[in-house]
């Protein structure tokens, strides 16, 4: 954990050398002979771990035969009464809710199926300019590809959702691209980026000339989301396409400041999953076993396997309402910098008030620097104030304060600051700003 609490942002999309990093489109391939030999080491080492966890698997039958899942049923029991008794398998097979139905053989195949034909690969080409592949007199132009994932979320509006590192390229090269939207039946269409939202690494992109005749994914809520429950990731790993991985979720709430992740928005809790999410996943979704989306594939632990992590569905939604109503995402601003008060600060801040400071307070948010003309200025608030209190809630933490002002846009809020002894009351309007792209 220590090591995800040092990650690191860079603009390309990676967070520290042992911490985490986004499942990235596919990297920019020049040397087809280099990859297919780090594709071939991938293979063997999955070949491997497939070997370890067929090992797992059977030592998971032998000790749990016995162990009652279902009622007074066995595990082994109900998945022979579904494959053999012919009055149960219509009953799941009709059933209002699969994942409410023993797991059968064809569960996670039947989920999948569901939502694949919505499944789409996303190609970035570029072309970088002329480089000299048979001598000065015969300049070829440099073409390089990225892959990624994503999902048709509206079919009358051939709309995908993927994300924003997915097409970043699309948006932050002056050189000639082109996006493809290849769907699992072969089809293959030109993409345009239609929004981004760059703080939830979201994109939205847009099919040109698809018809009507397109797929569109089933979605459905993360809210309910507990940990243990059966997940499946989609998408196009290692440019490997319709690839399907199955896994639990391993914690349905991992909140974005635990992962050390730079979001500025900060009521963002990840789906953390063992199902692997790899290169070229990002963008796919994470489906549950009735075949609906609860997630997008984003991030992958560097430095361990089975810990990756998928934007939860209802964030997603909310960004998507949003960038299609107003082309941005609304989030709140106050013009100021924060920081939470240890007891070192608090001694600091004692001994340059020349001991005017509480000796009591050991919590609230220190304000260091406040933005000329910004909301807070306007509000009265000084650098070297201490907010303990944000609209009647006490405040402890960056957290606590971050998480109030998303609920308080436009509006005027009360606002407590100890400003030397005496506690003062102030009054802020909570501003929106527009996400930087």
């Amino acid at each position: 954990m220590q090591s995800l609490r040092r990650a690191l942002w860079t603009a390309r999309g990676v967070w520290s050398r042992r911490g985490l990093q986004q499942s990235a489109p596919h990297p920019f391939r020049r040397v087809p002979g280099a990859y297919r030999r780090s594709w071939a080491r991938a293979a063997a080492l999955t070949a491997a771990a497939a070997a370890v966890s067929g090992v797992a698997a059977l030592s998971y039958w032998v000790d749990h035969a016995n162990t009652p899942l279902f009622e007074r049923y066995t595990w082994r029991a109900r998945m022979e009464e579904a494959a053999l008794s012919p009055d149960v398998a219509p009953e799941i097979h009709k059933g209002a809710r699969r994942a409410d139905a023993p797991l059968t053989r064809y569960t996670v195949a039947d989920a999948v199926a569901r939502v694949a034909p919505a499944v789409v690969n996303i190609t970035v080409t570029l072309t970088t300019g002329d480089r000299w592949a048979f001598g000065p007199f015969f300049p070829q132009p440099s073409v390089a590809q990225s892959t990624g994932s994503g999902f048709i979320f509206d079919d009358r509006e051939g709309l995908v959702l993927t994300n924003a590192h997915v097409v970043s390229e699309m948006r932050n090269t002056s050189q000639a691209a082109e996006m493809r939207v290849t769907l699992q039946d072969g089809r293959s269409f030109t993409g345009v980026v239609e929004s981004v939202d760059a703080l939830t690494d979201l994109a939205v992109v847009r099919i040109r000339d698809a018809g009507d005749s397109l797929p569109a994914a089933p979605l459905g809520t993360s809210a309910t989301l507990r940990a243990g429950e059966w997940v499946i990731a989609v998408g196009s790993p290692l440019m490997l396409a319709n690839t399907v991985t199955f896994g639990i979720v391993s914690a349905a709430h991992r909140e974005s400041f635990e992962l050390g992740l730079p979001m500025a928005a900060p009521k963002v809790a990840f789906i953390q999953t063992d199902a692997a999410i790899n290169i070229g996943n990002s963008g796919g979704p994470l489906v549950n076993l009735d075949g609906e989306v609860i997630g997008i594939n984003s991030l992958k632990a560097l430095s361990s396997d089975g810990i990756s992590f998928a934007l939860p569905i209802d964030v997603a939604k909310e960004v998507v309402a949003q960038l299609r109503q107003h082309g941005r995402v609304v989030r709140p601003f106050l013009g100021l910098k924060l920081i939470t008060l240890t007891p070192a600060l608090a001694e600091e801040l004692r001994r340059r008030s020349g001991g005017a400071f509480p000796p009591d307070v050991h919590q609230g948010v220190c304000v260091p620097q406040v933005l000329p003309g910004g909301p807070a200025d306007r509000g009265g608030l000084r650098a070297g104030d201490v907010i303990v209190e944000f609209d009647g809630r006490p405040v402890r933490t960056t957290r606590d304060l971050l998480d109030l002002l998303g609920d308080n846009i436009q509006r005027p809020v009360p606002v407590v600051v100890l400003r030397g002894q005496a506690p003062t009351r102030l009054t802020l309007q909570v501003t929106p700003e527009q996400a930087k792209v």
